[in-house]
């Protein structure tokens, strides 16, 4: 016989196959997925036959403690059966087994051995008595409960069968265990629909009930559950329900919610409405349970809340700062801190700086079967800081990365990103990761210098890129890359860097945007042309304000980096003491005088060196005079009228009324010919007379007429608005 210390039930094989080799009733037998088991099988019922072969017969010592009754094994078989055949034919224990019965027992089940194998054999007729009457009715049941109850009634008359019985320890747990494994059959049977009931039955009457109902009765089937072995299954589907229902808090609580502050409100959710439920299942069916599960709880919300975050991660850069406290706590929840909580305070949740212990082993093997809902790779910090990158990128690609997207947007959304990450993540690992996609397309956009460039020096309200404005104003200075051999608090970088990760480097927004481009030439070319244009277009002279964003770009770029600007400067500034030698009397203009070799990279003054606009006599003869007194003052230098450039101011009376007008050159001589020529006047007529493009002329004539001082006769002919 094979030794009873060594007897291993599989729950998927019957339990009289451990016993076949010795009663020869199976034919030859098979190994499948390691477990022994039969290729060929029949049901074998208890018989006398099959009893009398492993129960010896009675011997003299028997005789003398059993007298008054018959020592015939076969009529104490023949009782002990007809008994049993009787309580589940009834499925209840009908009577107390009578004398008679009793003495049967005691001779056939007289000590552990033969009840052992006694217990082997019945369990063997159960079964099939069980999976062909019992087990499609307990299936069919609608109900949960109804299932449990009828079960609960089995386990009650196998409870009675087993004290009538007089089993032992052993052969006692040997006909539990069967009866738990065919139990447990009826509620994994694919018509059964165990998860599905179970999880309907528990959010009804506990999870999504403001307070639980039929406790009771849902807490003694649950017991009854976790006593036939379903403890896992039990615990997987409250585990699914639980993220279930924090996933729906979350996103009816969170969703678009970034201006307050939630990650409390998420741990008093859980520790107050969410653990006790969790707790009343758990704690039936988990012996190591205890407070420290709220911790695990809190860890999956706020893991789902970065999954919700995740999703949103573009509206909240987009967004900024309206949505820094989100970002903050986003922050919290990727970052690679672990959570402290006080068991005596309901709210008291505290991050520190050590390294994430993850979800406490008990947890972890309650999760280990929740794969439906959860993976074990979406807790892992690292895979969430992933899947932010991810995502983020992916939504700047499809959303603002393209040709449809104005470029200030595209710098608005870059310098928001810049803010946003070093709130999630203020190593910088993060930001160094998404805004590489950013800077490599702003770098292909054709007007990136020019509205960077404008945006540092416009310091009106309008100006959408202000903030770099005033971040020059500010005047920051760089922050600086230190050696890490000789820092004593050197770390070694995040495990998520990439390789070319690079600590200390400057993460100002002025900075920042500079680095995108390999050279700052092309800033310095740029800075030169618009501050040309706006000495071009100053008037009296002064250049302070001038002088102090030149300064304010110095400390940026270097001070040699502005040569050519300092000379146009000083240009303009000298131009104040000429023009009060050179202009006296009647003259009523000012000059400036610009040093060609530095202004040739201005557009407007290269149009104007090039340009044949003829000017009114007037103001010719007057030039001619300033020429003359420069050459005396300037021995050996010249000048030459740029007539385009400068402004022009000037007085008209039309109908009795006197209107003041500052115009371009060209407008004041176009309306100067109407001055001359009173009559009505074509395009080509002034185009001829000014000697510039009739284009340019019609542009003339255009701004006259809005301002209702000519009047169109025709497609190309104007007359004086009287």
């Amino acid at each position: 016989m094979i030794p009873t210390d060594h007897l291993n039930y599989d729950t998927n094989v019957c339990a009289f196959c451990v016993i076949c080799s010795e009663i020869n009733c199976f034919g030859e037998f098979t190994v499948l997925n390691g477990y022994s088991t039969r290729s060929r099988m029949a049901t074998i019922p208890i018989t006398k036959d099959i009893i009398t072969s492993i129960i010896p017969s009675s011997n003299l010592s028997d005789l003398g403690s059993t007298s008054g009754r018959s020592n015939d094994i076969e009529n104490d078989i023949s009782y002990l059966l007809s008994w049993l055949e009787a309580i589940w034919d009834k499925k209840q224990l009908v009577e107390e087994p009578s004398a008679r019965v009793k003495s049967a027992i005691r001779s056939c089940l007289k000590d552990e051995y033969n009840q052992l194998e006694f217990v082997k054999l019945y369990n063997n007729t159960i079964r099939s008595t069980f999976m062909r009457d019992l087990k499609p009715f307990l299936v069919s049941n609608e109900s949960l409960i109804q299932t449990v109850t009828s079960i609960k009634e089995l386990q009650i008359l196998n409870s009675q069968i087993s004290k009538c019985l007089g089993l032992k320890d052993f052969p006692r747990e040997v006909l539990d265990r069967n009866m738990n494994t065919l139990f447990r059959s009826v509620f994994s049977d694919c018509n059964m629909n165990f998860s599905d009931k179970l999880t309907k039955l528990l959010n009804d009457n506990l999870f999504q009930s403001e307070t639980p109902q039929n406790y009771d009765t849902i807490r003694d089937a649950l017991i009854l559950l976790s006593s036939i072995g379903l403890n896992e299954e039990l615990n997987s589907i409250t585990v699914d329900i639980a993220i279930e229902r924090i996933k729906t808090y979350l996103f009816n609580t969170c969703l678009g919610l970034w201006d307050t502050p939630l990650l409390e409100q998420i741990n008093s959710w859980i520790r107050k409405k969410l653990f006790p439920r969790f707790s009343m299942v758990v704690s039936l069916s988990d012996s190591d349970f205890d407070e420290t599960y709220v911790y695990d709880l809190i860890k999956i919300a706020h893991t789902e809340l970065v999954s919700l975050r995740i999703k949103e991660i573009f509206d909240l850069v987009s967004n900024y700062p309206q949505t820094t406290l989100a970002l903050s706590e986003l922050h919290q929840c990727v970052s690679f801190k672990g959570v402290n909580i006080d068991t005596h305070s309901s709210d008291n949740i505290r991050y520190n700086d050590s390294t994430c212990i993850g979800l406490s082993a008990s947890f972890s093997n309650i999760l280990n079967f929740s794969y439906n809902h959860l993976e074990k790779s979406s807790y892992s910090q690292a895979h969430q800081r992933a899947k932010l990158v991810d995502r983020f990128i992916t939504l700047c690609n499809d959303k603002l990365l393209h040709s449809g997207a104005n470029t200030v947007d595209i710098i608005l959304c870059y310098i928001s990103t810049i803010k946003s990450f070093l709130i999630i993540d203020p190593k910088g690992v993060l930001l160094d990761k998404v805004v590489r996609p950013i800077r490599r397309y702003l770098r292909s956009r054709e007007d990136i210098i020019v509205k960077i460039v404008h945006g540092l020096l416009n310091e009106s309200k309008e100006n959408r890129l202000i903030e770099l404005s005033d971040e020059l104003k500010n005047n920051r200075k760089k922050s600086i890359a230190f050696d890490d051999s000789t820092d004593i608090n050197w770390v070694p970088d995040p495990i998520d860097a990439l390789p070319d990760f690079k600590k200390g480097k400057v993460t100002d927004i002025i900075e920042s945007l500079i680095s995108i481009f390999d050279s700052k030439e092309i800033f310095i070319n740029e800075f030169t042309l618009l501050f040309g244009k706006r000495l071009l277009e100053i008037q009296g002279y002064d250049v302070s304000h001038i002088i102090y964003q030149l300064e304010l770009l110095k400390a940026r770029f270097g001070e040699t980096e502005f040569n050519t600007l300092d000379v146009m400067i000083r240009d303009i500034e000298e131009s104040k003491s000429i023009n009060s030698s050179l202009v006296h009397g009647n003259m009523r203009f000012h000059v400036s005088v610009l040093s060609h070799i530095y202004w040739q990279t201005i557009s407007q003054f290269e149009s104007a060196i090039d340009d044949s606009l003829v000017i009114p006599e007037s103001v010719q003869s007057q030039f001619r005079e300033v020429e003359q007194r420069f050459s005396e003052i300037k021995t050996g230098r010249g000048l030459k009228l740029l007539p385009t450039l400068g402004k022009v101011k000037l007085e008209l009376e039309v109908g009795g009324t006197v209107k003041p007008f500052q115009v371009m050159p060209m407008e004041a001589s176009i309306i100067m010919l109407f001055q001359d020529n009173p009559s009505e006047m074509t395009v080509e007529t002034v185009a001829r007379s000014l000697q510039i493009s009739e284009y340019a002329a019609s542009k003339g004539l255009e701004f006259w007429e809005a301002n209702h001082i000519l009047r169109k006769m025709n497609n190309s002919t104007y007359i004086i608005n009287e």
